[in-house]
């Protein structure tokens, strides 16, 4: 009953070592992230064009190492230097940065954006700006599974074991849009889960509000998880008719009103991105009206491209998520292939809370709608990322997975195989080998750049 706190100890006190032992821009396009988040921090929502905001004097000096792909720093002295340099805390340097994350709706950025605030309120020096942000993020993504394991009636061992792998918790400590966009996509699907085994005419108001505020959060995050909005069709219809007294009729017609809703959300920000231009990152040979032209002029040849590209990579999106640091690394092949073992037999061991089994129909239903979430997020990155007619699909990291990952782990669910385990025994190997991974890569940064 406690796993929320369980799960706040430890990410808090093991992801904190991210935050501050991680060289600057060793996540991915974090440079990016960062520029975007403090914008935001500044009142820039994007909606002006390069609005100048300011920013320190020697700014150009802080951003210089990612520009020659060098490290910021590989010990502790050369990281006291480091921030030596840059403690000023005055922003009169006015000037514009674009950024690659441009197209993104500010939504994801906003707690990395407060913790840059804080700071700058403060007039903190700006390399604790630049940690603040960090930090903040970390927090939201602590507090946001706090609540779901708090208040998740199903699959708590499971979205446990989740929001402790390492690759996550190192993304959640650094500059990123990907953090608040998982926590939240594992939001939905506990929604979904609640409402799935509720009792006949117990789903509230709550409920449905919640699953429309999670969903919207996680679309503006990245709309290739929109189809996760579906999963509301897999619910009985009497399990959300709030009385006796209404119809299936009228809960198909409430259905269909969140999933209008939830659609608006996707079309602002389309055209959000749309007007902030997708190819932000000028590669040559990309065109996106063209790249989309060629998949609707070739579909099958573009489904064979997209097979192949999930067939050759399904491996490497669960090592994305597991123990794939960025810049700093990752976990030996071997580890990586334990903890997905892992992962699926808590999984299958993780329904002992709840009785009430997923049938062929509903882990049908949720395969294809992982399948269109996969989709659409390689058709992304095909568009926006590579040149038109390419054959091979480039740039899709085990990131972008990372939110498929629970309703996947639904599908090896199945209450045929009894779990005589005690709880509290399970809990503990639980406790031991996600801390234990955590640890490691907490090592693992220390070892390579804070001796």
């Amino acid at each position: 009953k406690r796993l929320h706190w369980a799960f706040l100890m430890i990410s808090i006190f093991l992801g904190i070592n991210f935050v501050f032992t991680m060289p600057t821009y060793y996540s991915y396009d974090e440079l990016q992230h960062f520029i975007k988040a403090y914008q935001i921090a500044s009142f820039d929502f994007g909606i002006e064009d390069e609005r100048e905001i300011g920013w320190p004097e020697n700014i150009d000096q802080f951003f210089y190492p990612n520009g020659l792909k060098i490290v910021s720093y590989q010990s502790y002295k050369e990281k006291e230097s480091f921030c030596n340099v840059f403690s000023n805390n005055t922003n009169d340097n006015i000037k514009y940065y674009s950024t690659t994350a441009k197209n993104y709706l500010p939504t994801a950025y906003l707690p990395a954006a407060f913790g840059i605030a804080l700071g700058k309120l403060f007039a903190m020096p700006f390399f604790i700006v630049f940690y603040l942000g960090r930090l903040f993020n970390l927090l939201c993504y602590t507090v946001i599974f706090l609540f779901i394991l708090k208040y998740t009636k199903v699959w708590k061992k499971t979205i446990f074991v989740l929001g402790l792998l390492p690759g996550l918790v190192y993304l959640a400590s650094s500059y990123s849009a990907d953090p608040v966009t998982f926590s939240f996509a594992v939001a939905v699907v506990a929604l979904f889960g609640n409402m799935l085994f509720s009792k006949d005419y117990s789903v509230t108001n709550r409920h449905l509000i919640g699953f429309i505020l999670c969903s919207s959060v996680m679309i503006t995050g990245k709309m290739s998880y929109a189809p996760l909005i579906f999963l509301l069709f897999l619910i009985q219809n009497k399990k959300l008719l709030f009385s006796k007294k209404h119809n299936n009729q009228q809960t198909i017609c409430l259905k269909f009103a969140i999933i209008i809703i939830l659609g608006l959300v996707v079309l602002f920000n389309v055209w959000y991105s749309l007007s902030n231009d997708l190819n932000q990152w000028n590669l040559e040979g990309v065109d996106v009206s063209e790249q989309i032209r060629f998949i609707l002029m070739n579909i099958p040849l573009y489904f064979k491209i997209c097979i192949k590209s999930i067939l050759d990579s399904f491996t490497y999106y669960f090592a994305g998520a597991i123990g794939n640091f960025a810049y700093s690394g990752a976990f030996p092949d071997g580890l990586i292939l334990s903890t997905i073992i892992y992962l699926i037999l808590i999984s299958i061991l993780d329904n002992n809370e709840n009785k009430n089994e997923l049938n062929i129909k509903c882990k049908v239903g949720i395969g294809s709608i992982i399948l269109m979430c996969l989709g659409l997020t390689i058709t992304f990155i095909y568009v926006s990322f590579n040149p038109v007619g390419s054959l091979s699909i480039n740039g899709m990291q085990g990131r972008y997975f990372a939110p498929l990952l629970l309703p996947l782990m639904l599908l090896f669910k199945s209450n045929k195989i009894s779990n005589e385990f005690r709880p509290k025994n399970l809990i503990g190997v639980m406790l031991f080998i996600s801390s234990t991974l955590l640890t490691l890569a907490v090592l693992k940064l220390f070892l390579g750049f804070s001796l």
